[in-house]
């Protein structure tokens, strides 16, 4: 039994031998384990052949190091091949969501644009949702555009950032206030603003809910509000939405022609955004008033 015991402590001592190949220090425990094992007297069959692997780990070492410089040489370049071929395949997924996006963007098509999202995105349910409230508030649905918002987890256990959160709490009290729920509009607002430490994007975007929900009634604030956005925003659609929002603004304000020129301009380049008919519907009231 003793002899057998002794032999799976050679056994062991013969695997840290061969991992010495690899690992030096291992073959030192190795050589000291075995020293060990020959003052305790003890005679096996293994003694010889471990003392002989022990002596030929040394060189073993060094022919297998230049192999392993190779190696390590081969898994940098890996490393830099999948890179490179992560990068692409990042740029051709950001081009591809760019054109997207472009249908509504830029081609101011909202119901094409709500179809390739609903194709290509039913996958990715946070974007999903996002784009699909963007899609239906420029199709005129602001109810709807609000409850996709809704659908995104906004808990802590939510996997979106601090700043994706405030945004999308700034769209649904913007989206509130259109459908005339003034007050949990405010509620969310107030719970917002009680931090301090917003980025410039969204204190902008505070800004702008700020006017929406307490100046709504201030033309000349609104006016000169809605000028101030429209020399920053280069997104055709909402350009177009902003012009629409001027329009009425002057409109109240009793600037008639600037509101039919804008109103005509809306018509002119909105596409099938949803005021295009209201646009049409405004610039025919004016004309019969005048």
């Amino acid at each position: 039994m003793k002899e057998r015991i002794i032999g799976i402590i050679y056994l062991i001592v013969y695997c840290l031998v061969y991992l010495c190949i690899l690992i030096p220090i291992v073959g030192i425990i190795a050589f000291v384990l075995l020293i060990l094992l020959n003052l305790i007297k003890v005679e096996t069959r293994y003694i010889d052949i471990l003392f002989l692997l022990l002596i030929l780990s040394i060189p073993m070492y060094n022919f297998f190091k230049p192999v392993k410089q190779k190696a390590d040489l081969w898994m940098n370049k890996l490393v830099k091949l999948y890179e490179k071929v992560l990068s692409k395949y990042v740029n051709r997924m950001n081009k591809k969501y760019k054109n997207d996006m472009n249908f509504l963007y830029e081609d101011l098509n909202p119901d094409k644009f709500i179809e390739c999202i609903k194709h290509e995105y039913k996958k990715y349910n946070i974007l999903l949702n996002i784009n699909l409230s963007l899609g239906y508030y420029f199709k005129g649905d602001i109810e709807q555009s609000y409850k996709f918002l809704e659908n995104i987890d906004l808990s802590k256990k939510s996997v979106l950032d601090e700043n994706s959160k405030l945004s999308i709490n700034i769209r649904k009290a913007a989206l509130l206030n259109k459908i005339e729920k003034k007050e949990e509009a405010i509620n969310i607002y107030n719970n917002l603003i009680k931090k301090d430490d917003f980025d410039i994007e969204i204190k902008n975007s505070l800004e702008n809910l700020k006017m929406d929900l307490y100046y709504e009634n201030d033309n000349e604030k609104m006016i000169n509000h809605i000028q101030t956005l429209l020399q920053k925003e280069t997104i055709k659609c909402f350009v177009i939405d902003l012009k629409f929002q001027l329009a009425k603004y002057k409109e109240k304000a009793g600037e008639m022609e600037e509101a039919r020129k804008l109103y005509e301009e809306v018509i002119k380049n909105g596409n099938k955004l949803y005021i295009v008919e209201e646009a049409k519907e405004k610039l025919k009231n004016l004309i019969e008033i005048n």
